[in-house]
């Protein structure tokens, strides 16, 4: 095993991980940050923007296809067997991602030329936002050149995954893959230790509970 690999694959992931309090401390400021009267207009737009809803869409995708193989690596398996389905997953998997990557460039882009969006362009904020795009556009790359993700995800990456939470690492697997995927799973840790402290989440949390309330609406009024 190599130290590249260590440090990458190894000592990124618990890093990415043991962040998490060290985050959930951090809220308060990250929470002001967004609260900030000069900031409300143009997050208030970021949060209505149609990219905001091709973000979600996304995430809807993705966090499904990446989640249930990771609990339930067998029955996964055995369902990307038949070959009908396993196309249709790896089409709607690289529809999610595309939809995804677009959200984020788009609002990403508005963030950067926006002068009203000054605040939100501090070191972290856009170290986060380029990391989501690289893991994203990683990702897709994959799914498109790197034939039957799905299943090389469910036989290489769950297992890597598993050891690690289970406190015994194991990367040898990983580290036979091409630059592509072993990209993606390190812009991804990189993204998921950085994004607790960036006001990402704030954003999408509060677009998703609007999105929510604006289709009652419609019922309420009737």
């Amino acid at each position: 095993m190599s130290l590249t690999a260590v440090l990458l694959f190894v000592v990124l992931p618990y890093i990415a991980i043991g962040q998490l309090v060290p985050a959930i401390l951090f809220r308060k400021v990250v929470v002001a940050v967004v609260q900030a009267p000069e900031l409300q207009q143009p997050l208030a737009k970021e949060r209505s923007d149609f990219a905001a809803w091709l973000t979600w869409c996304g995430v809807a995708v993705l966090i499904p296809l990446h989640l249930i193989p990771l609990l339930f690596p067998g029955a996964s398996l055995s369902v990307l067997s038949w070959r009908p389905l396993l196309v249709t997953v790896e089409l709607v998997g690289w529809i999610g991602g595309a939809l995804f990557l677009v959200g984020m460039v788009h609002s990403g882009w508005r963030r950067i030329r926006d002068p009203r969006f000054g605040r939100l362009r501090s070191g972290l904020e856009l170290a986060t936002l380029f990391s989501i795009l690289a893991s994203t556009f990683s990702g897709v790359v994959v799914a498109v050149a790197d034939r039957w993700g799905s299943a090389w995800y469910t036989t290489v990456l769950v297992p890597y995954l598993r050891s690690l939470i289970l406190l015994r690492p194991e990367v040898s697997g990983l580290s036979g893959m091409g630059y592509w995927p072993q990209a993606h799973v390190a812009t991804s840790f990189l993204a998921l230790a950085l994004l607790p402290f960036s006001t990402y989440p704030p954003q999408w949390i509060r677009s998703w509970f609007e999105f929510w309330a604006g289709a009652e609406q419609p019922r309420s009024a009737r």
